[in-house]
């Protein structure tokens, strides 16, 4: 009987962390590719991730509805999106540079 209540802690454990997170991709605005090894943290404290090759991100129990995202990367303007529920999908615009 022991075993099976650790075991049930233990997926509440789980369970109640997995649903804390944010998650979501960054993609091109124009191309709606993907884009590869963005920053993103919150706005004023210090927490952030970077990207995946895929533009996929997940941040932790810190990041909830009401604050605010800031995302960069070069090539792109920087973007701030607000933090919604479930997936999200953060648009960024490329930047026109001239050399």
């Amino acid at each position: 009987m022991k075993k099976y209540y650790w075991g049930i802690c233990v997926l509440l454990l789980y369970a109640g962390t997995a649903f804390g997170q944010i998650t979501g991709t960054v993609v091109d605005k124009v191309t709606g590719k993907p884009v590869a090894y963005a920053n993103i943290w919150l706005e004023n404290e210090d927490v952030g991730v970077t990207s995946t090759e895929a533009g996929a991100f997940s941040l932790g129990d810190k990041a909830t509805a009401g604050k605010v995202l800031v995302v960069s990367c070069l090539g792109y303007e920087r973007g701030r999106f607000n933090i919604t529920s479930g997936p999200m999908v953060l648009h960024l615009q490329p930047s026109a540079v001239a050399l």
